[in-house]
């Protein structure tokens, strides 16, 4: 209807300029033909009163050329009519046309006619339309975002995660250790599993809700922050935080989906730092449930996004520590001198050679601590390329002058050298390891035994049993099961094949609600260290508990 209105108007309009046109024209012709007839009545007279003096005057006197020009002089003025009534009438249609167009079109009635042919527009082409305001749509949220971040820039997140808890990095809060989870709990969590402890529930079914429960809450609330890039951040955080939870209850599966999201909204954040503190913490979680290759893998990623030599010297060492325990010293120990900060100039690496030169450097006095934050790190270092040292020349006599022996000890007095709250539970292990490489039995087993009492207890477990420094009371399942099957593995070696089977039977003890996650550790223990004699019967006897507890799992479905 609008542009059926603004139609008529325009007709209207364009009609009443035609008309006035002609009533101009018409006008004008009257009155050029009135002007006509006057001028030739006129020139009727003026001819007859002029006779009598053409009739005086002598034709023989004048001649022909004269007679023509008089004749053009006098020539009657009704003659030039036409000429001046065109003259007029373009003059008449000049005015009419500069009338026509100073009638332009108010501002309404050409907005309306605008409108109009929109709307003709709209109905005729819906899909185009449809697809039109959609992209415009589209980049004016783009445009508003990008504004936005202008305006208000993200800020550093103030959260940091450790990089992992199997090496040392005192600058962050070391994972599942005496400074984290579940220490820092919240009080309504460690009280609700007191008393469930108290009331008699089972402790396998007495980690099915607390800090997990609390923690997925958190994450529920954090998804509904509208800036994505904090968004990103929260949720990153927070994932990692569940997958440290359920990697200590043993809960694997669930520990990688946990981390995996971590990961997914950590490369949100656009901060490659904090990608790579998540890989490095995953691939010490895999560590810790015993899956080498896994963990070989999550460190090789680490070395991709790490921006910082620290975070370098971590994936170095973590990557060395699983090729050794897969078997593969020679590059286990190429990782390790990249990881002590000197590049391999010979590839493959010479071992042989390069623990020789290591050695002959903590000869001359440099096995004293840094105090830089990286002294863990030169730690696990220094006793995996002695040990890999060891392991390859197993069938020689070991002696104080050997490389593999001076390395270690350049480790142990290095590491004695950091302050006691920095020396972690992993490098006690780790040392203990090398130790009963370089069969000395006795001092592993102490080392080892170092080793459990700084690992995180469990509040209400420890409350119970203050005195009970085990597996019995970690709060960490997976890595106390190191401690134990270290510990077995030594009294193995010593002849003590019963208190071997003791350390490992209390494992199990706090494995019943995740006994194939269990079974794996043992499996993959036991092909880690089946390489000397005291190794291949502890082995033995893992491989035939962990076939066991999943013929026990097998029977409870």
């Amino acid at each position: 209807m609008l542009s059926l209105a603004c139609f008529v108007q325009r007709k209207g309009r364009q009609a009443l300029c035609t008309n006035d046109r002609a009533v101009a024209e018409n006008k004008v012709q009257s009155e050029s033909l009135a002007g006509a007839e006057a001028a030739a009545a006129n020139g009727g007279q003026d001819d007859a009163s002029s006779l009598p003096s053409f009739a005086v005057q002598d034709t023989n006197s004048v001649d022909d050329s004269t007679a023509a020009t008089a004749d053009v002089e006098h020539t009657p003025s009704h003659l030039e009519v036409p000429q001046e009534l065109q003259r007029i009438r373009a003059a008449a249609a000049a005015q009419s046309a500069a009338r026509c167009r100073r009638l332009r079109e108010p501002l309404r009635i050409r907005l309306q006619g605008l409108a109009g042919w929109l709307e003709r527009f709209i109905v005729r082409q819906k899909a185009t339309s449809a697809l039109l305001f959609a992209f415009c749509t589209f980049l004016w949220r783009i445009f508003g975002e990008v504004g936005l971040l202008a305006a208000e820039p993200p800020k550093p997140t103030t959260t940091e995660f450790a990089a992992g808890h199997v090496f040392l990095n005192r600058e962050v809060d070391a994972a599942l250790t005496r400074a984290s989870w579940p220490a820092t709990g919240t009080k309504l969590g460690v009280n609700h599993f007191k008393s469930k402890i108290a009331a008699g529930v089972p402790e396998d079914n007495a980690d099915v809700d607390d800090d997990a429960l609390a923690l997925q809450e958190a994450l529920r609330i954090a998804d509904s922050q509208q800036h994505p890039v904090r968004r990103a951040e929260l949720l990153s955080q927070g994932y990692a935080a569940l997958g440290r939870i359920h990697s200590s209850r043993g809960h694997y599966y669930d520990m990688i989906q946990a981390m995996t999201l971590a990961l997914r909204f950590g490369a949100d954040t656009g901060d490659r730092e904090s990608v790579s503190n998540f890989q490095l913490m995953l691939g010490h979680l895999e560590m810790n449930h015993h899956r080498y290759s896994q963990a070989g893998a999550r460190f090789k990623d680490a070395l991709q996004t790490a921006t910082s030599n620290a975070a370098r010297e971590e994936a170095f060492v973590g990557l060395g520590w699983s090729l050794l325990t897969q078997g593969h010293d020679n590059a286990a120990g190429g990782r390790f001198v990249e990881a002590l900060g000197w590049t391999p100039v010979l590839t493959p690496l010479n071992l042989s050679t390069s623990a020789a030169a290591v050695a002959r450097v903590a000869v001359g006095g440099s096995c004293t601590a840094h105090h830089d934050g990286r002294d863990g790190i030169r730690v696990l270092s220094l006793a995996g390329l002695a040990l890999a040292h060891a392991r390859l020349i197993s069938g020689q006599q070991f002696t104080d002058g050997g490389s593999a022996s001076i390395i270690l000890n350049c480790a142990v007095f290095l590491f004695h050298g950091i302050p006691t709250d920095q020396q972690e539970a992993h490098i006690w292990r780790a040392l203990g390891n090398a130790r009963l490489v370089l069969a000395e039995a006795n001092a592993a087993r102490r080392y080892h035994q170092r080793a459990a009492l700084r690992g995180h207890r469990d509040p209400a477990l420890a409350a119970a049993n203050p005195n009970i420094f085990s597996c019995a009371t970690a709060a960490d399942l997976p890595a106390c099961s190191h401690n134990a099957l270290h510990l077995g593995l030594v009294d193995f070696s010593s002849g003590n094949t019963a208190l071997g089977i003791r350390h490992v039977e209390l494992l199990l003890s706090r494995t019943r609600s995740v006994p194939a996650e269990a079974a794996e550790w043992l499996i993959r223990f036991a092909q880690a260290h089946s390489w000397t004699q005291a190794g291949r019967n502890f082995a033995a006897f893992l491989l035939e508990r962990a076939e066991q507890l999943r013929k026990s799992k097998r029977e409870a479905r």
